[in-house]
């Protein structure tokens, strides 16, 4: 009786014959191959993936604590209808962030529109931004060109200036190094170009996936009409709110306070309207994504 072969001679005779089967038929050694390829290609991209997405930390500074605060409006039946601040209710909110009991170290402001570039010869739409300077602030956001707006001014009192995505800056004003103090004109209004953000920088999708905006311009300056400027019962989804939430605060901790504040002011204001129904406000605090 043969003895059965053990160790490197098994193996080599296993590899030999698994190769003689293989060699009688190509056409389904080829299809495994393929197959083995395709499988490890798709486990690496997978892997890649993850890894940006999920390990790598997000391009800003502690970007653990960085955070989009929603509000909602729930109805006497306990369902959310809105989804949207009111413009009154968006500043108050903005104020008492500045206030020391304030559940966030840095906070910023964003109204998202498109405009017309009316001052440059083809006039192109563009989406623009009408930040307070603070919004660059908590995002740690760097300047390749120029200065940015001091981000202790009042949003409601900024001079009419304008900052340039890197993007804009090469594509529209063809990477001019003297645009620093040049003008551009939007809406009727002159701005005064102060700032050409780096390239690097990244800007979240806080309120459209793939949208980049191409010019920022101070918040003030943004086209909601004065009389609207003091209704709390206005509420628009263009209105961002940001903040970066200090240390000590949870997000748990802060969504209670939020809530707490922004309902009293909202039953307070619209108290005496019977054109608005009762509700309550909740405020939820979102973690920056990529």
């Amino acid at each position: 009786m043969k003895k059965p072969m053990l160790g490197l001679p098994m193996l080599s005779y296993q590899l030999s014959t698994a190769w003689r089967s293989l060699w009688r038929r190509p056409s389904f050694s080829l299809s495994v191959i393929l197959t083995m390829g395709l499988t490890l290609s798709i486990l690496l991209t997978a892997s890649r993936l993850f890894d940006h997405l999920v390990l790598q930390p997000l391009p800003y500074p502690a970007s653990a604590q960085l955070y989009k605060v929603e509000q909602q409006q729930i109805d006497s039946t306990g369902m959310v209808n809105v989804n949207a601040y009111g413009y009154a209710g968006l500043m108050h909110l903005y104020q008492q962030q500045h206030l020391p009991d304030a559940v966030f170290s840095s906070v910023g402001l964003a109204h998202y529109d498109d405009e017309v570039l009316a001052s440059h010869q083809a006039q192109p739409k563009l989406a623009t931004a009408y930040v307070s300077a603070d919004f660059f602030q908590t995002l740690a956001a760097k300047v390749q060109l120029g200065q940015l707006p001091d981000a202790n001014s009042d949003p409601e009192q900024a001079l009419a200036s304008a900052v340039l995505s890197a993007a804009s800056w090469q594509t529209l004003f063809n990477a001019d190094p003297s645009i620093i103090g040049q003008t551009l004109s939007i809406r009727g209004q002159s701005f005064n170009i102060v700032a050409v953000l780096a390239s690097d920088f990244i800007e979240p999708e806080l309120y459209q996936a793939g949208r980049q905006t191409a010019i920022w311009l101070p918040w003030q300056f943004n086209p909601v009409p004065a009389s609207t400027r003091q209704r709390f019962g206005d509420r628009s989804n263009p209105r961002i709110f940001i903040g970066r939430l200090k240390t000590e605060i949870s997000p748990a901790q802060a969504n209670t306070s939020l809530t707490a504040l922004m309902d009293q002011s909202w039953q307070q204001q619209t108290a005496v309207s019977r054109f608005i129904k009762a509700g309550v406000f909740r405020c939820n605090c979102i973690a920056f994504a990529k």
